[in-house]
């Protein structure tokens, strides 16, 4: 299985059932902290491509040197902030927060589940 398809069976459809969640609701109520939930929303599925293709790749090259992608992952938070800073009306940047700490969330949830229905 390739690295991207496993991303999408292990993160994707959360990300997506996420955005459609905060897109029905800002076409419901025009919020501007749900706006920033898409933008964050949005910026975290690459944050955690980053993350996975990382992971995967210490995984398969079983090497002492682990490369984590900080760096890519700080590069989209800029860029998810200057997003923020350049239509601030319009965005809530504690949406966008709270989108970002999405990947996160959905990293601990992954890990559980694997450690629950591993196969022993």
């Amino acid at each position: 299985m390739t690295v991207f398809k496993a991303f999408l069976r292990h993160f994707v459809i959360y990300f997506a059932i996420f955005l459609f969640l905060f897109l029905a609701w800002y076409f419901i109520t025009k919020s501007s902290i749900a706006l920033g939930l898409i933008l964050g929303t949005v910026i975290s599925v690459f944050m955690a491509f980053s993350w996975y293709v990382s992971l995967r790749r210490a995984y398969d090259e079983h090497t002492t040197n682990i490369r984590t992608g900080s760096a890519t992952r700080v590069i989209l938070v800029i860029l998810a902030c200057l997003i923020w800073y350049k239509f601030s009306a319009y965005i809530n940047i504690f949406g966008v927060l709270l989108g970002l700490l999405l990947t996160y969330v959905l990293i601990t949830f992954h890990a559980i589940t694997t450690q629950i229905f591993r196969k022993r």
